[in-house]
């Protein structure tokens, strides 16, 4: 179990959206799920049901696996962006919107006839081919300024998940993503001695960006911090 993502409500409610990796295989079957506390150092109490699973359709690009959530609150609601894995293993990042936070609805497109978007829709996809995101695209990181939403996430060329590098994307909507021209933003090479990059996540206060990363050395980790200063526009 993998904690992802955490807000606090109104009435100072702490919660936590987790996800399960159920095997050391992968892809690994695994859903997302949810858990409330007092405080944040607990004790927690987790939801009987996952909040989002994989989809029931053997062929749909999220079937085998959902993870590495990020959840937000905005003024319709909450939304959350996931990473989806199909049976082929490669990721792709969805979205959900809930009224409570409990009850999810994947997005989707009525007008898609492929079948594997039977149930739901990928709103980020992995770049053409050959680009640096060509393998997966995982881990969002969202954020809603006055400006529109803005996405840092991970991405891979290799389909096994190794090289992954860091970009960001930006969109008018929460659906439809426009990637930067400066990406990839950040690769491990520059990062003194880094091999790859694993867990990132971002924190926005007042007009900073705080991008913590997970960096591996040589089979250990470190924890970096990188800072943007001001807003990031389309």
């Amino acid at each position: 179990m993998y904690a992802s993502s955490v807000i606090v409500e109104d009435d100072g409610t702490w919660v936590l959206y987790f996800y399960t990796w159920d095997s050391k295989e992968y892809p690994s079957a695994g859903v997302i799920g949810r858990a409330t506390s007092k405080n944040p150092t607990g004790p927690w109490v987790a939801d009987e049901k996952p909040v989002l699973l994989p989809s029931p359709q053997a062929e749909d690009w999220d079937a085998k696996q959902v993870l590495a959530p990020h959840v937000l609150r905005t003024d319709a609601g909450y939304v959350m962006y996931y990473s989806g894995v199909g049976t082929n293993g490669v990721q792709q990042i969805g979205m959900a919107t809930s009224s409570d936070g409990i009850t999810w609805t994947k997005y989707d497109d009525p007008t898609t006839i492929n079948a594997r978007y039977t149930e739901s829709e990928p709103v980020f996809q992995p770049g053409s081919q050959g680009e640096w995101d060509s393998g997966w695209v995982h881990q969002p990181r969202v954020f809603q300024t006055s400006d529109g939403w803005v996405m840092i996430y991970r991405g891979t060329r290799d389909k096994n998940g190794f090289v992954m590098k860091l970009g960001l994307a930006t969109s008018p909507d929460g659906v439809h993503w426009e990637r930067s021209a400066l990406n990839p933003l950040l690769k491990p090479a520059d990062v003194s001695g880094a091999q790859y990059f694993w867990f990132t996540n971002v924190v926005r206060k007042d007009d900073a960006y705080y991008l913590f990363l997970e960096v591996d050395k040589k089979e250990s980790t470190e924890i970096y911090l990188a800072l943007h200063t001001g807003e990031i526009h389309p």
